[in-house]
């Protein structure tokens, strides 16, 4: 048995069926291929006036550690700030304009833009001066639920993290 198959102090029949196990599951894995289309997605969240359309079927793949998707927001609308725990973000801007913020300080957001926020950076966006369509691919790791929130956002506003008694 070769051993990069597993720890040295594993030993007996046991072991041996979950080394075999572990390499089955291993190859399983190497033919997984997950891909979506961000124009053809495969579902479409409407916050009213801001869509997130998901191009995989991110349910199928349960364990998946990262969530990505194509986010469109209309001129004048704004995704208060949030902040997420646990997930870092990475903001691709892929056409139309807008405001990002982070910590406290404000970005013009162009396409072409990337910006990466880390865990525990609270951020917004915001539309309100544009007068295009503002595109964002987003890539969010590791994944988080989407919450069912009027405004668009998928994490803790200020709101609910004072109410959940961490303050900022």
């Amino acid at each position: 048995m070769k051993e990069e198959l597993g720890p040295k102090f594993m030993k007996g029949k046991s072991s041996k069926k979950i080394l075999a196990e572990s390499k089955k599951l291993r190859e399983f894995i190497k033919n997984i291929v997950i891909k979506g289309d961000i124009y053809k997605p495969e579902a479409c969240i409407n916050w009213g006036g801001m869509k997130s359309y998901i191009p995989t079927n991110f349910v199928e793949y349960s364990g998946i550690k990262m969530e990505y998707y194509y986010f469109v927001m209309e001129p004048g609308k704004k995704v208060v700030n949030h902040v997420h725990p646990f997930s870092d973000e990475l903001y691709f801007v892929l056409g139309g304009e807008g405001i990002f913020g982070l910590n406290g300080k404000k970005y013009d957001l162009c396409k072409g833009v990337i910006h990466h926020i880390l865990a525990g950076q609270w951020h917004f966006l915001d539309t309100t001066d544009s007068k295009a369509n503002l595109e964002i691919f987003i890539v969010v790791s590791p994944a988080v639920p989407f919450f069912n929130r009027e405004d668009g956002c998928e994490g803790f506003t200020e709101e609910d993290w004072n109410k959940m008694g961490y303050g900022k």
